[in-house]
């Protein structure tokens, strides 16, 4: 009886390792469709990049990373139903992702829902206020909304913490359509200097002068 036992207990563990070894190699190979995703992401190449971001899901889907990447890539992309499926996937597991919470805001102030996104975006100011992201989309809204002085207010914060390019082409807009012609011109030649990058948050806005 307790040479069965003691097979059993032998049986058991080789079981569990060898369960062990095959989540490692899966949550490894996980890791690695992510890191390919995240560079097409990048360089702008969307269909590549969609591609590894599924199969890093595919091959665990607790991969979080993998899903912010696909959720940004959606978003990018226009396409809100699913960046928002993507980031509320994420905030079931980490309901205090600041980043995440600021996503989430601009996708819902990009589908026009701006009371929600300002809710999103307030939540995720109140935990994190120097949040660069939450900053940007916050600003953005009230872009959106038509309170482009407050909305200049809060992206000269977000640059006084970080200088982006974004910010500079959105506060330009706002120094625009304050009839700030001389502040406008000066931070459109900054956008430029630094150039566009990927990985905006802030709400799309239809504007032809945006490359301006």
């Amino acid at each position: 009886m307790k040479n069965i036992l003691k097979n059993h207990k032998y049986i058991l563990i080789f079981c569990f390792v060898f369960l062990m070894a095959c989540t490692t190699g899966t949550q490894n190979k996980s890791r690695d469709y992510n890191a390919k995703g995240e560079m097409y992401l990048k360089t702008e190449k969307y269909a590549k990049a969609e591609k590894y971001l599924n199969k890093a899901i595919e091959s665990n889907p607790y991969n979080l990373d993998a899903y912010k990447n696909r959720g940004t890539l959606y978003y990018t992309q226009g396409n809100y139903e699913k960046a928002l499926n993507d980031f509320d996937y994420v905030l079931n597991y980490e309901k205090h992702n600041t980043n995440v919470l600021a996503a989430k805001g601009a996708v819902l102030a990009s589908m026009g829902k701006y009371n929600e996104a300002y809710n999103i975006l307030i939540e995720s100011l109140k935990l994190n206020p120097s949040n660069i992201s939450a900053l940007n989309s916050m600003a953005g809204l009230l872009f959106i909304t038509g309170d482009f002085e407050k909305a200049k207010q809060i992206y000269t914060l977000s640059l006084e913490y970080n200088t982006t390019p974004e910010a500079y082409l959105m506060r330009a807009k706002c120094y625009e359509q304050l009839g700030q012609k001389a502040e406008a011109e000066h931070d459109y030649a900054l956008a430029k200097l630094l150039k566009i990058g990927v990985g905006n948050t802030a709400p799309k806005i239809n504007n032809k002068e945006e490359n301006k």
